[in-house]
């Protein structure tokens, strides 16, 4: 039978789930790194962040374990119901991708054109 999540309103909450469910035993097994270090990556106030490969890592020991993937839920749930598709794309540019807000473009042209498309003092 699967084991059914109710969603997550933090990461904090779904990352407190995740070790709650596979024991700092197994989460120390897991990721390599210590339950109270995967605890502090969940807290606003420090500034460890949780890599990716480790919630991956949890989420997979997670639904091997039959106990859903409390992070990518939290994930998913978030985005569906804080972002439309231009808050996804800006969240992804800046979050993921880590893209500036603008970007000057460059155009590339042959040297004796030059004069065609910019203003250029010769002396």
């Amino acid at each position: 039978m699967a084991y059914k999540i109710r969603p997550f309103n933090s990461l904090e909450e779904a990352l407190s789930y995740a070790v709650e469910q596979l024991g700092d035993e197994k989460i120390s097994l897991v990721t390599g790194k210590s339950a109270s270090y995967i605890r502090k990556c969940s807290d606003p106030d420090s500034d460890q962040n949780l890599p990716f490969n480790l919630a991956t890592k949890i989420d997979l020991e997670c639904a091997i374990n039959g106990k859903g993937t409390p992070l990518l839920n939290f994930f998913e749930n978030h985005i569906e119901r804080n972002t439309g598709p231009e808050q996804i794309k800006d969240h992804i540019n800046k979050n993921v991708k880590f893209r500036e807000n603008f970007r000057p473009f460059a155009p590339a042209v042959l040297k004796e054109f030059a004069t065609d498309y910019f203003k250029i003092n010769q002396k």
